[in-house]
């Protein structure tokens, strides 16, 4: 029995994946293309374990939003679990006198670059060698250093007495 194809349904796999891939590259943004590779790539595989011919195009596309949301909520756990650690340490920390505040850490590593954010956040948090945080990130080694460093400095510079860096 031969399954009659809606209008925005694909006749093939390849072709959903490409209109995936634009809508993928529309959500992620400018420069993000390697996390709309990974969402389409996750996208095509769960409706693939599914079987059977390829979805509607509405149905894949709503499946990628999906996706696309579940990453931003995990890094935004991720954020809140970094921010808790660095309050922590920051109170415990002998190098200042005054506690600092939630709000200000988290505002102050809003103002890191990703790059940093994720360096700084891997290298503490995850306690990662720096060639294991390259490899994470897709970088070198001297990038790594370079944007901790950078990150450091920042924090440094926006944590004590409210300065800008």
């Amino acid at each position: 029995m031969t399954s009659r194809l809606q209008p925005d349904q694909p006749h093939d796999w390849s072709a959903l994946a490409e209109r995936l891939r634009r809508c993928a590259s529309a959500l992620a943004g400018r420069g993000r293309g390697d996390l709309a590779d990974d969402l389409v790539q996750d996208t095509v595989a769960r409706l693939l374990s599914r079987g059977g011919d390829p979805p509607s195009y509405a149905y894949a596309r709503a499946a990628l939003v999906r996706l696309y949301l579940d990453h931003h909520r995990g890094a935004a756990r991720r954020a809140a679990r970094a921010l808790r650690w660095a309050a922590s340490v920051q109170r415990r920390s002998p190098e200042t006198s005054a506690d600092v505040d939630g709000g200000a850490l988290e505002r102050a590593l809003d103002r890191l670059s990703p790059l940093q954010r994720a360096a700084l956040t891997l290298r503490l948090v995850e306690d990662l060698p720096t060639g294991a945080v390259a490899e994470a990130l897709g970088a070198s080694e001297r990038v790594v250093r370079a944007s901790l460093h950078t990150a450091r400095v920042k924090m440094r510079a926006m944590l004590s007495e409210g300065g800008e860096p």
